[in-house]
């Protein structure tokens, strides 16, 4: 539901009252800084996806390895590929 004119006014009054009373406040709780640590936490779990995939392929490459220590890899980086996924998943919200 959107705000009328008039509330539209009265709300962006309050903000700019916000901002000159206290700018560091404003600026931590104002959405642009909400949405910014999403966009970072969202690059950071691709990371942790790809890096997972890496250590998962990692140890199905490596040969030379005993069997123990592939399964391993192979598990833990499955593991935190599945985390990373879950994390991206659950962290969208309509914007």
């Amino acid at each position: 539901m959107s705000l009328s004119g008039d509330d539209q006014r009265t709300l962006a009054g309050i903000e700019r009252t916000l901002s000159a009373a206290d700018p560091r406040f404003a600026r931590k709780v104002s959405f642009d800084h909400v949405r910014r640590r999403g966009r970072l936490l969202e690059k950071f779990a691709g990371v942790a996806f790809v890096v997972g995939l890496g250590v998962m392929m990692m140890g199905v490459v490596v040969r030379p390895a005993p069997t123990a220590v592939t399964v391993l890899f192979s598990i833990a980086g499955a593991v935190a590929a599945t985390a990373a996924a879950g994390w991206l998943s659950l962290g969208q919200h309509p914007r």
